[in-house]
């Protein structure tokens, strides 16, 4: 789970896009994506969580400005980033055979017909 929607639910939206990059090493995305599908929900959640970290900022005095666009951009990236760190885990549990119950094959029991 990323931001509260499934990560093979966000994967799906996140096909409907092209990435360019340009010569500056920022990357430009093209495309569009459901307005109310799990990509724009979970969207929508990690630009929350930015709002409220830039209000606490300011109510400590350390906020130091963002624009709406590079909240944006930044509730984006914090999404992507989660996708990412999350698909690590996901492959690298289904890689190594990692349980994380902790049962490996030799604790199992077998079962005898």
């Amino acid at each position: 789970m990323v931001l509260g929607e499934r990560c093979t639910d966000i994967a799906v939206d996140l096909r409907g896009f092209s990435v360019t990059w340009r010569p500056d090493d920022m990357a430009e995305l093209h495309g569009r994506f459901p307005e109310f599908g799990p990509l724009a929900r979970a969207l929508y959640r990690a630009e929350a969580e930015l709002l409220l970290a830039d209000a606490n900022a300011m109510a400590d005095g350390s906020f130091d400005g963002r624009s709406a666009d590079e909240r944006r951009s930044a509730a984006f990236t914090l999404l992507i980033n989660r996708f990412v760190d999350t698909s690590k885990i996901m492959t690298t549990e289904k890689a190594t055979g990692h349980d994380p119950r902790g049962h490996t094959a030799s604790d199992q029991k077998r079962r005898t017909a």
